[in-house]
């Protein structure tokens, strides 16, 4: 995904800065999406904007062995964050954050010109570690 496309997802901050996941809650069912939809795809309901920030880590793994053409140099820690509204979600996570660990969404760099989002340790606060692997 590009830089902008990846935007729709997140609220725009420096690397490494806090930001919010943009997701929508179902006025209806009360199910939480992300990334936001315009309506709910399980009842057809209309839906209201939510801002996820922090959660806690429920799964992590080590990438040892990406996909072709990823981004990100091997090893990397990904897991899923729990949030309060019972939505999980996949994403880069801080290398010293574990399992249990209450986390807050950061932007993350990954690539010269791209950015996504990560799970921080809230406690310690140190930084997610990603390889970058920056090609033309």
């Amino acid at each position: 995904m590009s830089t902008d496309s990846m935007q729709d997802l997140f609220e725009p901050a420096a690397d490494g800065a806090s930001t919010e996941l943009h997701a929508s809650t179902c006025n209806s069912c009360a199910r939480t999406h992300f990334p936001a939809v315009d309506d709910c795809p399980a009842c057809g309901g209309t839906v209201h904007s939510e801002r996820l920030t922090t959660g806690r880590l429920s799964a992590r793994t080590e990438v040892t062995a990406p996909p072709p053409g990823a981004l990100v140099e091997p090893p990397y820690a990904v897991g899923i964050a729990d949030f309060d509204s019972g939505i999980r979600v996949i994403g880069l996570v801080d290398a010293g954050t574990a399992v249990g660990d209450d986390v807050s969404v950061v932007v993350r760099r990954y690539h010269s010109n791209r950015t996504t989002f990560a799970f921080r340790n809230r406690t310690t606060g140190s930084e997610v570690s990603v390889n970058r692997k920056d090609v033309s």
